[in-house]
């Protein structure tokens, strides 16, 4: 029978493959869907972007998704009913998802 805590160690991540530190943050990302804090889709168009290894590329793209996410939440609050919201995420989920970003860059590059 194999070790499974050798294998998965061993198993090469779909990003990120020759920097662990910014596989780690990704992971760590996307574990916060559940908990409303991103979204699958939004962290994905955010990788996609990212240059391993780049600092400033991992700055630029988490924060320009950290905007797109304020900007969501901020028109989402400006609109007066909640009909015209229906098929998009809540404010309040846009307001977290937001925070959380911020809190990833803080803690990756801080």
């Amino acid at each position: 029978m194999q070790d499974v805590s050798t294998q998965s160690a061993a198993a090469p991540s779909p990003f990120f493959p020759d920097d662990l530190q910014f596989w780690y943050e990704t992971k760590r990302v996307f574990g916060c869907a559940s908990y409303g804090g991103s979204e699958f889709g939004e962290v994905l168009a955010t990788v996609f972007c990212i240059t391993s290894g780049d600092y400033d590329s991992w700055y630029r793209e988490w924060d320009a998704a950290g905007e797109r996410v304020s900007n969501e939440a901020q028109r989402q609050l400006g609109e007066r009913s909640c009909r015209q919201r229906t098929g998009r995420l809540p404010a309040r989920h846009c307001a977290l998802a937001f925070a959380r970003i911020y809190d990833w860059l803080d803690e990756t590059l801080g």
